[in-house]
């Protein structure tokens, strides 16, 4: 029986036209999408190609530089041999040496750096002493205890001639966040404090567990710059009020994590190494974060058990199917003391490798004290903006300069292995004078050794290597961190999921004889 299709068969045959015209429009689109990542697969490959050649030429430049300066190298390579002999005798100078003042004046100036004026900091023990530095190069040396700023200066001529009651002066001197932990006593002829300056009122006595007033605490040398402190969120089962308690582990000038009750300011170690700060840091503002980002710190156990990733690892990439998407960094203060001290403020690192520099990373960084928790600071790009120098190199803490010798040294990283193949040449007397063939020769040694899967056996100490650092013939890399935005969702996941979760018990190792 033939005829027109009832009214339900035509709507199923409709129904059939418009579900096949989806289909194609979904394998249209699917086709789209992988020419897209195709194409953004392309781009990203130019751009890491781009950005290597971009710090090999940087590189290249360097290891030219240094080696075309052949008498500069020498000379520096005799001041190292020199300072080498004269280890010992600095050891037995600081072991005799007298204890330094308990405070200074405000002008008390002298030709030689004052070893009060540094509170018992000293040199690297594998450096030239700074002492015999300024003896070696009088015209480049310039004493730290003539760099009074304007401010200190005018202040202390205001000492001089003003009339004002020395017990007001004595409050008004004292910083905000000290107020409450120096109470104002009676000036006395027999303070140590400005004693050996003429014409200055004399300082407040200092009592058994006080430190005595400083007048530079105010004024201090020209330079320095306030950067304020994260505070530290506690663990689920921290109180509230212990907010403003110190992180334990840390000491006062050296905890840039830890909490200081009424105080929202931090202090690095020496003027030195601030100039490092300076260099890198004065022009790069902090990224405005609104609304506020809440307070919240996390172990990377439950980063990895929550998002996915290595829970030990300088890179993690967070997220459970092993891509490469949603890269986060876990950037360690043993390694880099200038990382962000608050969420968005910028920061910088030192290494040398490459694969650290790209356009968005998750940061975290970890907090002062036990148990470590990581504080989730934004999302950051990484870039190359120069190399340490010696003179940089050697102003960084002690610490700090161990751990990064130690991974050039012991990495399996290729550039890691590279630095150990010049350093190798370098001592064999095998370096080639020109900086394209030492690239192309370096580059065939570390290949060769990647498919022998060898990488260390060279004959090279971890002396050698600090030496070539400390000689200007390695560098490592002055890496940027500026923060470009933070993630609100991700940061309130964290705070969300963190107080239900349970770290998993250690296993405990049984004993042979009980098996």
């Amino acid at each position: 029986m033939s005829g027109s299709p009832s009214p339900i068969e035509a709507n199923i045959l409709r129904q059939k036209e418009i579900y096949t015209g989806i289909l194609e429009e979904r394998d249209s689109l699917l086709r789209e999408a992988k020419e897209l990542r195709a194409k953004l697969s392309k781009t990203e490959r130019e751009r890491d190609e781009f950005r290597k050649k971009c710090t090999d030429l940087q590189l290249g430049m360097l290891l030219s530089s240094s080696t075309r300066d052949r008498s500069a190298v020498q000379e520096e390579q005799n001041q190292s041999t020199a300072g080498a002999s004269l280890r010992e005798a600095l050891k037995a100078r600081r072991d005799t040496r007298p204890e330094p003042a308990r405070s200074t004046g405000v002008l008390a100036l002298s030709a030689r750096p004052n070893p009060s004026r540094f509170e018992g900091v000293f040199p690297p023990n594998r450096t030239l002493p700074r002492q015999f530095m300024d003896l070696t190069v009088p015209a480049k040396q310039t004493s730290n205890s003539l760099k009074l700023s304007k401010r200190a200066f005018e202040q202390s001529n205001t000492d001089r001639t003003s009339t004002e009651n020395p017990e007001k002066k004595l409050k008004t001197s004292i910083s905000p966040g000290r107020k409450n932990e120096t109470s104002p006593s009676p000036p006395s002829s027999s303070s140590p404090l400005n004693s050996g300056v003429a014409g200055l009122p004399p300082g407040p006595i200092a009592s058994k567990d006080r430190k005595p007033v400083k007048k530079q605490d105010v004024d201090d040398i020209a330079g320095r710059e306030d950067v304020r402190c994260i505070q530290r969120a506690p663990s689920v089962e921290n109180n509230l009020s212990e907010l403003t308690e110190l992180s334990p582990g840390g000491s006062e000038g050296d905890d840039i994590m830890g909490e200081r009750s009424g105080e929202d300011e931090i202090t690095y170690g020496s003027d030195e190494v601030d100039q490092i700060q300076v260099k890198y840091l004065r022009d790069i503002p902090e990224f405005p974060i609104t609304p506020a980002p809440p307070r919240i710190s996390v172990s990377r156990a439950f980063l990895s058990k929550e998002y996915g990733g290595h829970n030990a690892q300088l890179i993690s990439h967070m997220n459970k199917s092993r891509s490469k998407e949603n890269p986060a960094m876990f950037p360690s203060w043993d390694y880099n003391q200038y990382l962000p001290p608050f969420k968005g403020a910028p920061g910088l690192m030192f290494s040398p490798r490459r694969d650290v520099l790209g356009p968005c990373w998750r940061l975290f960084v970890a907090n002062r004290g036990k148990p470590v928790t990581h504080n989730y600071m934004g999302d950051y790009k990484t870039t190359c903006v120069g190399h340490l120098t010696v003179k940089e190199f050697t102003n960084l803490k002690d610490k700090v300069q161990d751990s990064l010798v130690g991974v050039a040294y012991k990495t399996t990283y290729d550039e890691c292995q590279a630095i150990r193949v010049r350093v190798q040449m370098r001592k064999n007397g095998t370096l080639p004078a020109d900086p394209g063939n030492i690239e192309r020769e370096v580059m065939s040694r570390v290949q060769n050794r990647h498919q022998a899967n060898v990488y260390r056996g060279l004959g090279l100490t971890k002396d050698d290597v600090r030496d070539a650092f400390l000689r200007g013939e390695e560098v490592f890399q002055v890496i940027l961190m500026e923060c470009i935005g933070y993630n609100h969702a991700f940061g309130q996941d964290l705070l969300d999921k963190w107080p239900h979760f349970a770290p998993e018990p250690r296993k405990s190792r049984a004993k042979k004889a009980s098996q």
